[in-house]
């Protein structure tokens, strides 16, 4: 019964207060508590459902801890720079997402809170490439991916203009392991990358070689079509891999389901871990999985 419902609610400054607090309110039925959220909160005992309504990085194990189980956890999650309103249940000792949705959200603070890494590609501060769960292992190899031309490729997919890119953004997520998020600085712009979207603009890092996603309107006006544009030794290998991975898409997630995300706890051996992308945080292990067709 909905009088039963235990509720607790996650906001965007929790993580500035040292100790937690409770504030007095009008209703004896709710509760306030200012606490660092990531950590558990006395005397709450099991909830049915948390919501959380900052942008979260990471789960922290109080969150599925002081979860009943069958309970709901709804959370703005970031993963590989991708956020995500994703709807969980707990399912036994980890969470598996029952819908996820493109969203944005303010970044999480306190313990939880975590910071995109930035590469400027050496030869111009102009080229940022943000990564979120960490910088390639030897990124010094770009060093001179700008110095050669750019390799430029169309691709045949398009999409219409007000089509959603979750699973396409996802499908390159889960497939490039060096999957990040490029943007240019304005003000230092030389064109040598020429990104539609010169702040968020969907890109990979392969040894010594980067690439980006580029769009261009369709003769009818109605559609985009997607390109690839690369920069290094290997650009033109590389490209052609990632038009390969956009015609995967168009062919079998187009139109389909979301990933399956499931959260796991950071100890969880990685025979226990199933998925096609495998992120490693702080406080869990969360894997990607593409439903069977």
């Amino acid at each position: 019964m909905i009088s039963d419902l235990r509720f607790c609610s996650f906001r965007a400054d929790f993580g500035v207060c040292p100790a937690p607090s409770v504030r007095e309110v009008t209703d004896p039925r709710v509760r306030v508590v200012t606490a660092d959220a990531a950590e558990p909160i006395p005397d709450l005992g099991k909830v049915d459902v948390i919501m959380v309504t900052a942008g979260a990085w990471d789960i922290p194990p109080a969150w599925m801890d002081q979860l009943k189980p069958g309970g709901r956890l709804v959370a703005p999650l970031r993963m590989r720079g991708l956020t995500r309103s994703v709807a969980f249940a707990l399912v036994g000792d980890h969470l598996e997402s029952e819908s996820a949705k493109i969203c944005g959200f303010v970044p999480m603070q306190g313990s939880t809170g975590h910071q995109e890494q930035l590469l400027l590609v050496h030869g111009t501060p102009e080229i940022g490439l943000r990564f979120d769960d960490g910088l390639p292992a030897e990124p010094s190899k770009l060093d001179n991916a700008v110095t050669m031309p750019r390799y430029e490729r169309w691709t045949g997919v398009t999409i219409g203009l007000r089509e959603l890119l979750d699973t396409l953004q996802m499908h390159l997520a889960i497939s490039l392991p060096g999957f990040c998020i490029m943007a240019v600085d304005e003000d230092l712009d030389t064109g040598i990358v020429a990104p539609v979207n010169k702040g968020y603009a969907l890109a990979a890092v392969e040894d010594d070689t980067f690439a980006y996603l580029v769009t261009r309107r369709t003769e009818d006006n109605k559609h985009v079509e997607y390109g690839v544009h690369a920069l290094g030794p290997h650009a033109q290998s590389f490209a052609e891999k990632i038009v390969d991975h956009l015609r995967d898409w168009e062919a079998n997630r187009r139109g389909g389901p979301s990933p399956v995300i499931r959260v796991h706890p950071a100890d969880t051996p990685d025979d226990q871990i199933g998925g096609d992308q495998v992120i490693d945080k702080v406080h869990s292990r969360i894997s990607l999985s593409w439903p069977a067709a």
